[in-house]
């Protein structure tokens, strides 16, 4: 290449090219009149162009030749060429004034390697030479930011990335430094010098974009990734463990330790797996779940899986563990369990549920025989009524066991929550002990609900009676009721899960020691007490539970130790509201002549239904099986006018004795009971006005009103 006295190229001074020695020979003399960059006309700005020319200059002692410089630049990577100015273009013209000389003044190209040639349509470096500036930068508008940016740098630009368009077409990025040669004040000369880093841009890019894909799947909202030492040094800790668990990656790192005080104490055990498989450096594949105290303080289930890196020699170099928040799944196995348990209920309730039906339709029927002789004035009438009521909610939890297997529905009637709570009270003041005093505190404009009664009784005597057991030494149980309503779009902070609308609240406190919190998860499970054996069945609470959901309303539980425990429930509220149901007097029971036939195998039922028919005017006659009630019917079939007809039977069941009956009578009136609950009812047709269904328990007013309703149906 081509140079002229006073050029410095860029990253090179006088001493690259000259001996430090004290003495020059005759060719070092000579060499020196033929390097044109020892000698610097005016102010001249040196600087190093790139690391790659600095650090592929060939130094030879601290002498190097102008060929093997000239060489050096002629094979460089990088674009060099120099330009050469005539005018006058002073650097205290304006910025534009600069730029506009630049690119329309007379300029030549002095030097230029090939790098610099091949990215301009030109066969050689030497057909560079002697070509104006603007040949190679038109100016068009990247090249006018490239050079303003030079001369905002007061001249002196140094690895700034310009984008602009290759000779075959190319997005290229290329790291431009232009070193300015100055006359005086004016510009004469520059050198450029570009590197172009479009692979490296893309190379980066790529890198960029893997590392955005792995924080995309390693780095995921409820992921934990743990990289640790067989010493249990973190090498590695995902940074959503301080979205998870509320503590960041330094806070582990900088307290050992500190995971194993977060676990469960119940956990701890199982935890220690995962440590125990790195100080015995095995490559055994982990897998345990365990419970971790959050940073608020809840704890929440996490899984965790460690696998062992092997390296070339065989041995572990680090373990890689992954764990995931499974809170949601053990939610769902919890409500499995339940629902199983529940099943469960249901089976072991529908074995019991037959004799236990048939002593409460005895004990309901005699009650109400004796109400019905001593009538309203005796002084035995409110304890047989409080009885009868105590009988009622039997008869409702024995329903409702068998529902719990079924999910069956159950009977709603509009009700004024006020009234119900009152009634509920005076049939508990027979059940507690006289230092348990029980308060109320009720809104007088209590919204109506849609309930059933009997259960509603059942939730309140439920929990009253697991206050009581709280306070063993006495104390007060205070009752409260209001109307509440839950806002749309806004999820209640006490019911998370109820739905928006109108609700009437109510609520039982008591002042006993409370419950622990590690308690307060589990006590609406069924089987879950904390009473001794023998003395609490576990179910109380469960079947509270279960009620308040089929009336699609919420129950949640608040408890303090030493303070005592508050239950609030939810009940949706009616949008019209009755009269205010009324406590009347007990009416006559109906009356009739006719004949009825009155099959069943258990003899207090037989006795009480026989009984109460004979009290109302009625002829009865009697079969303890199915056998014998069909033997009675042939018997007597031209006097019997309507049967009773149980289900469970021996020799032959209600079901067989109906058809039987069905085959010789078509138009014979029967009612058809059982203990088993409503399904029973299935084999009734609703077309069917001449066979109706009783479940037990069942009132001696209802059997009575039933019967009229059978043999006078109205039209």
């Amino acid at each position: 290449m081509a140079t002229k006295e006073g050029d410095t190229p860029p990253g090179v001074g006088p001493s690259d090219f000259v001996s430090s020695a004290p003495s020059e020979g005759a060719e070092d003399i000579r060499l020196r009149k033929q390097n044109p960059f020892l000698s610097v006309a005016g102010s001249a700005r040196v600087e190093p162009t790139s690391s790659t020319i600095v650090r592929e200059l060939p130094l030879r002692r601290g002498r190097v030749s102008l060929p093997d410089y000239k060489k050096l630049v002629g094979q460089s990577t990088s674009r060099i060429a120099l330009f050469e100015f005539s005018g006058d273009i002073s650097v205290n013209f304006r910025a534009d004034e600069i730029l506009n000389r630049i690119f329309s003044h007379n300029s030549v190209c002095l030097e230029a390697n090939l790098t610099f040639a091949s990215s301009i349509p030109e066969a050689s470096a030497a057909d560079c030479i002697g070509k104006s500036f603007a040949t190679f930068f038109p100016p068009h508008q990247t090249n006018l930011e490239l050079f303003r940016k030079w001369i905002e740098g007061n001249f002196f630009l140094s690895n700034f990335e310009h984008r602009t368009i290759s000779a075959d077409g190319h997005d290229v990025v290329l790291q431009v430094s232009i070193y300015t040669i100055f006359e005086d004040a004016f510009i004469r000369r520059f050198w450029y010098v570009a590197r172009d880093i479009t692979a490296l841009k893309r190379a980066v890019a790529s890198l960029q974009t893997a590392e955005q894909h792995y924080r995309t799947l390693v780095e995921r909202p409820g992921l934990v990734l743990v990289r640790a030492k067989p010493d249990g040094t973190y090498l590695y800790l995902s940074p959503h463990v301080q979205d998870i668990i509320g503590y960041t990656p330094q806070d582990f790192e900088r307290t050992p330790g500190l995971f194993q005080r977060l676990l469960h104490p119940e956990d701890v055990a199982q935890h220690s797996k995962i440590y125990e498989t790195r100080a015995s450096r095995s490559n055994k594949t982990v897998e345990v779940e365990y419970r971790v105290r959050k940073k608020d303080g809840n704890y929440h289930w996490f899984f965790e899986r460690q696998t062992a890196k092997i390296g070339e020699d065989g041995e572990v170099e680090y373990y890689d563990s992954i764990a995931f928040d499974i809170q949601e799944r053990k939610l769902l196995e919890a409500e499995l369990v339940h629902a199983q348990r529940m099943e469960t209920i249901g089976s072991l309730a529908g074995g019991i549920a037959h004799d236990f039906n048939n002593h409460l339709t005895a004990l309901l029927g005699q009650i109400n025989l004796c109400l019905l002789e001593l009538g309203s004035q005796h002084s035995c009438y409110p304890k047989l009524a409080a009885a009868e009521q105590a009988a009622l909610c039997c008869a409702e939890m024995t329903k409702h066991l068998l529902s719990l297997g079924r999910k069956s529905d159950s009977d709603l009637a509009p009700l004024h929550p006020g009234q119900l709570i009152e009634d509920s009270t005076r049939l508990l003041s027979h059940l507690l002990p006289p230092n348990i005093e029980v308060t109320l505190s009720c809104d007088p404009d209590l919204h109506a609900v849609n309930a059933n009664q009997a259960q509603l009784q059942q939730v309140l005597m439920n929990l009253v009676i697991n206050g009581r057991d709280a306070m063993p030494e006495g104390g007060c149980i205070h009752i409260t009721a209001r109307n509440r309503t839950l806002e749309e779009g806004r999820q209640s902070a006490d019911y998370p899960k109820a739905e928006a609308g109108r609700y009437v609240e109510i609520t039982v406190t008591d002042c006993g020691e409370g419950i622990p919190p590690s308690h307060l998860p589990y006590i609406f499970e069924p089987f879950f007490t904390t009473k001794p054996v023998g003395e609490g069945t576990g179910l109380g609470l469960s079947m509270v539970y279960s009620i308040i959901s089929s009336h699609h309303g919420a129950i949640r539980v608040s408890s303090e130790r030493g303070i005592g425990t508050a239950f609030s429930f939810l009940v949706p509220a009616l949008t019209t509201v009755p009269e205010r149901l009324k406590r009347s007097e007990p009416t006559p029971l109906p009356r009739g002549k006719e004949c009825i036939l009155v099959a069943d195998d258990d003899e207090l039922v037989l006795s009480m239904v026989t009984t109460a028919l004979c009290m109302s005017g009625y002829s009865v006659i009697k079969a303890c099986d199915g056998q014998e009630a069909l033997d009675m019917f042939r018997k007597n079939q031209s006097q019997i006018d309507l049967a009773i007809i149980d289900q469970t039977m021996p020799k032959r069941t209600g079901r067989e004795v109906i058809d039987e009956i069905r085959s010789m009578d078509t138009d014979m009136r029967i009612i058809f009971t059982s203990g088993f609950g409503p399904r029973e009812a299935d084999f009734i047709s609703p077309s069917n006005r001449l066979v109706a269904f009783m479940g037990k328990p069942y009132s001696l007013p209802d059997l009575l009103q039933k019967i009229r309703d059978l043999l006078e149906p109205s039209e």
